[in-house]
């Protein structure tokens, strides 16, 4: 029904994909994916997390957290433990396969036009299986820059900045194809992709420069290298054995703070009995100290293990790092009730006192004000490591085995709400974030 109104356009769109599949079959193919995996993760009825669902179920990468589901009932765990799950758990073809998915129908269509333009000159040249082969190297080598700086991508933009590449490569032993890409269309192009990154460098856009500029940098090597002799094209296909190791480094993130953090909190999700893996979790604060989930989880095991001073210093050191971190606050004016008033106090104070100085007395004069406890330190917390299942208190806790796909995961929110106004006087006012 909903086709309809529409009926004219898409016989004409049917048209297009006809005569390019006559002229370019394997553009015409590859345009014809492009178009049928957005019909299907963006069709009427999926919206939100369901069509990043839809994304993922046709191998999308998408940032992904714990959740506990309890029936109907689906609450977060810790939305600060979050990222590329499935990478990390070793599906490194996600990464590739990403290049298929797009966000919304303007970056579609912008990625069909320039495929459907150059794609076709680079087809008549090398043949359909060679043109073939080009086209899923090049999604293999231009997205690792994105994943290696933290960052995913969507998009056939820069395999398509592959296909530009290549014909600029081609163009001076090619008249015919120098006539038609000219000097002004190549610089035009170039002007194109730096207005892009300085867009992205200002915060204006989020667009994947990474991606564009290697996947450029990949096409001119393989269009210049096409005219050689057949050494230097052995080489140059032989170096994608290279390509082993930035994915190695996609899976394994070892300096990401959250990666080392997934790796020990999947360890108890398999077994819950199994000790907290303190050597992992201390790893992930040295990469990444704003992680206040991973110093409450290694004070919270201090307290359970009766380390009280030794989990006062490590509140201590996350509210350094996290001055505005309302849970570690919280946790510290509870921790600070159950010390000993006489001598666990007293070394409490001087741990307070090497932290922060001249603002010690500030600082402890917000850790004394009364507010109502919190969830993590309390003396009638069950000793860590805790099951992450939703249980009713009469079940005994099970083994642990994370619930199905469907349930398991789900996108993070994008933002939080806008930071409070920053008061010099008070250190639990200060704002300090990570950009994502």
């Amino acid at each position: 029904m909903w086709l309809r109104p529409h009926r004219e356009m898409v016989w004409k769109g049917a048209s297009v994909m006809r005569q390019l599949l006559r002229r370019a079959p394997v553009t015409g193919f590859v345009c014809g994916v492009l178009i049928a995996l957005f019909l299907v993760t963006h069709r009427p009825g999926l919206e939100g997390r369901r069509s990043v669902e839809a994304r993922r179920w046709w191998g999308g990468v998408e940032i992904l957290t714990w959740v506990q589901v309890d029936g109907s009932h689906i609450e977060y765990v810790n939305q600060e433990l979050s990222g590329p799950f499935d990478v990390w758990d070793g599906e490194w073809w996600r990464v590739p396969a990403s290049t298929l998915h797009h966000a919304d129908l303007p970056h579609l269509l912008m990625n069909l036009v320039g495929l459907a333009i150059f794609g076709p000159w680079l087809e008549r040249r090398w043949g359909w299986w060679r043109y073939g082969l080009f086209l899923a190297a090049a999604a293999f080598v231009a997205s690792p820059p994105e994943y290696l700086l933290g960052q995913q991508s969507l998009g056939f933009s820069g395999v398509c900045c592959a296909v530009f590449g290549s014909l600029w490569g081609l163009r001076n032993s090619d008249p015919e194809l120098k006539s038609r890409l000219t000097n002004e269309v190549v610089w035009w192009m170039v002007a194109g992709l730096v207005a892009m990154w300085v867009l992205t460098a200002v915060g204006t856009l989020s667009i994947a420069n990474g991606a564009h500029f290697v996947g450029l940098a990949y096409g001119w090597l393989a269009g210049t290298i096409a005219r050689a002799s057949r050494w230097p094209r052995f080489g140059f296909a032989m170096g994608h054995a290279a390509l082993v190791v930035p994915y190695w480094f996609i899976v394994h993130p070892v300096w990401d703070g959250r990666y080392q953090w997934y790796l020990a909190d999947l360890e108890q999700r398999r077994n819950w009995v199994a000790p907290l893996d303190e050597v992992r979790l201390r790893r992930a604060l040295r990469c990444d100290p704003k992680l206040t989930g991973v110093w409450r989880l290694l004070a919270q095991q201090a307290v359970h293990d009766g380390r009280l001073l030794e989990a006062w210093e490590m509140l201590l050191q996350g509210l350094q790092h996290n001055r505005s971190a309302a849970e570690l606050w919280q946790d510290a004016r509870v921790l600070w009730r159950r010390l000993a008033p006489t001598e666990q106090r007293g070394a409490a104070l001087a741990h307070l006192q090497d932290r922060f100085g001249a603002e010690s007395a500030v600082w402890l004069a917000e850790i004394r004000r009364f507010v109502p406890p919190p969830v993590l330190i309390a003396p009638d917390r069950p000793p860590v490591p805790t099951t992450p299942v939703a249980q009713r208190p009469e079940v005994s806790p099970p083994t642990w085995e994370p619930p199905p796909d469907n349930q398991r995961w789900y996108r993070r929110p994008p933002s939080l709400g806008p930071l409070p106004r920053v008061d010099p006087a008070d250190p639990s006012s200060a704002a300090e974030g990570r950009l994502l």
